[in-house]
């Protein structure tokens, strides 16, 4: 199938912000630009509900982005598998509680488990204190390749 690539909520905010760094700008622009039917993007319902925190002034751009995504449910603490009956509290899920103690942020933790539950090869942030600090070990808990753009691109290239 290709990479199925999770765009964390800063991502869609620092494209329609324009203030990511430049070399993940141009980065992000050149992997979205580029019509790859091996690539496919995706957020969550948990993004949007941050999105929608922003104040309306300002948040038009981010929702008309975040609706060009794929997107999976994730809005719920409980969610494991929505096309399932079995429902089952995430706190009691080894990889998901390795993943929240050992990030500082739960909604950090959160959008990686619903990446690593719905079998996302790549998890894209600019989220460099809590993310992107600790992206080997994440990778070692669940198998996630957590990336930048610029580091995205670059390991696509190669």
């Amino acid at each position: 199938m290709g990479d199925k690539i999770y765009f964390d909520t800063c991502i869609i905010s620092g494209f329609v912000k324009q203030d990511m760094k430049s070399t993940d700008m141009n980065a992000f622009e050149k992997i979205i630009m580029v019509s790859d039917e091996n690539k496919s993007f995706y957020s969550s319902t948990m993004a949007l509900e941050e999105l929608n925190k922003i104040p309306s002034s300002y948040r038009q751009g981010h929702t008309n982005y975040y609706k060009t995504l794929e997107i999976v449910n994730g809005s719920t603490f409980d969610w494991i598998d929505e096309n399932t009956t079995n429902i089952s509290s995430n706190d009691k899920d080894p990889i998901y509680l390795q993943l929240r103690d050992g990030l500082p942020d739960e909604n950090d933790a959160r959008h990686i488990y619903l990446a690593y539950k719905n079998g996302f090869s790549h998890f894209l942030t600019i989220d460099e204190r809590t993310i992107l600090s600790r992206k080997d070990k994440i990778h070692d808990i669940c198998g996630l390749i957590i990336n930048n753009p610029s580091e995205y691109l670059d390991e696509s290239n190669t």
